[in-house]
């Protein structure tokens, strides 16, 4: 496999990589539109996802399915209101696999919510993304400030 192989390995990691950062940006942006709670959860999941980006830099295999990120992160809390309680939810779900084609598959599904009360300020947010064995995106669902990201 040799240096070809290494080459390979080095574009995917990095396109996934840049992929999943780009969607992650649209997370962390939406949680902390929504308040203290949302800008504590946005740092402790860039924290969890920094761990993420340094872990999983070995090379894939091209072989059976394989995970290399499986994340999921809720943070809930009641909070007193006029009408009773409300509660916050930020919710976040990530999954990064690779295929028996050696393609990445990437999804990307949060739900961040400031209150359950009929003023809810909140996001639903899903980004699907696969990327061919050598890094570049064939198939997405994403959104308009993920594809401006991707496209820097």
């Amino acid at each position: 496999m040799g240096d070809k192989y290494k080459a390979g390995s080095e574009k995917l990691r990095k396109g996934w990589q840049k992929a999943l950062g780009c969607a992650m940006k649209e997370v962390y942006d939406r949680a902390e539109s929504l308040g203290p709670d949302g800008v504590k959860f946005s740092k402790e999941l860039r924290n969890d996802m920094q761990r993420v980006f340094n872990e999983a830099g070995k090379p894939v295999k091209y072989k059976n399915d394989v995970n290399i990120v499986n994340l999921t992160q809720s943070r809930e809390k009641s909070v007193a209101g006029g009408s009773g309680s409300a509660e916050r939810q930020f919710i976040v779900s990530v999954l990064v696999s690779t295929n028996d084609k050696g393609e990445i598959v990437m999804s990307i599904e949060s739900y961040l919510s400031k209150s359950a009360d009929k003023t809810d300020k909140h996001a639903n947010l899903q980004s699907i993304l696969i990327l061919d064995k050598h890094g570049k995106i064939i198939e997405s669902q994403i959104s308009k400030e993920v594809k401006k990201c991707l496209a820097r």
